[in-house]
């Protein structure tokens, strides 16, 4: 199966080398993985129950209306329904500092064409430890940004501490707290300046932002329907209803 996950599998003197090949990492299993499913569900499971899938844009025009304007040709129609859910997910949030359009997320992690010799990840939850720890795993020198004194804020803080020492004994991530960037700056070789709030400079090549998400609700016109928001997320009940069951 190594060969499945891009490990170039090599036997020499009954001695197997494995040499991983990081350009395909991300955009060959994990990418054909997720086509693989979108059609078990769409041609399988949503199907054979029934459901009918239309690929386009949804807008609501009222609490039992929804516009759709279809992708492939343009047109709009109109749907109703007694019921409407809402799932649209949420999408990672980047803060607005100067220089944010050189940092990627966990979104545009899995299509890097090439390793990052460097790499400065900021945030402190489980998405920004995972991909710290992950490219330290594979060789990049990274280092870890967070604003506060310990990451994983919210879970038990024995583990917190814990997992602390054991990055701190056993990987290469360079753990910065309280530290909090300020701005970006693209260099004329290509690579980062990473600068927090107290003028530090880190240099890398690749900065990954992970500091939550927001909800994707932009165009969804839910003031049409007198859905309440609390910034980008939707309250709901104890049976996933709105404020317009």
């Amino acid at each position: 199966d190594g060969n499945i996950y891009n490990y170039n599998m090599n036997t020499s003197n009954n001695v197997t080398q494995q040499q991983h090949s990081y350009s395909h990492l991300f955009t060959s299993p994990p990418i054909q993985e997720i086509t693989r499913l979108n059609n078990v569900y769409q041609n399988f499971v949503l199907k054979n129950a029934g459901v009918e899938v239309i690929e386009a844009r949804g807008t609501l025009t009222g609490p039992n209306s929804i516009q759709v304007h279809t992708t492939a040709t343009g047109e709009a129609s109109t749907l109703t329904a007694k019921n409407i859910l809402i799932a649209v997910g949420g999408w990672p949030f980047k803060p607005d500092i100067p220089g944010i359009e050189h940092a990627i997320t966990s979104n545009e992690i899995f299509y890097l064409e090439e390793q990052p010799k460097r790499m400065v990840v900021v945030g402190g939850g489980f998405i920004a430890l995972e991909f710290a720890t992950i490219m330290d795993g594979l060789g990049t020198d990274v280092t870890l940004m967070y604003r506060g004194d310990l990451f994983l804020r919210g879970f038990d803080d024995d583990m917190r501490t814990h997992l602390k020492e054991e990055m701190e004994n056993n990987s290469g991530i360079d753990l910065k707290f309280n530290t909090d960037p300020k701005e970006i700056r693209k260099q004329d070789d290509g690579s980062f300046l990473v600068i927090d709030q107290d003028g530090n400079e880190v240099e890398c090549d690749s900065i990954l932002y992970a500091t939550g998400r927001k909800g994707k609700i932009d165009g969804l016109n839910l003031e049409s329907a007198g859905v309440h928001t609390e910034g980008s997320f939707i309250p709901v009940n104890e049976y996933s209803q709105t404020n317009v069951p």
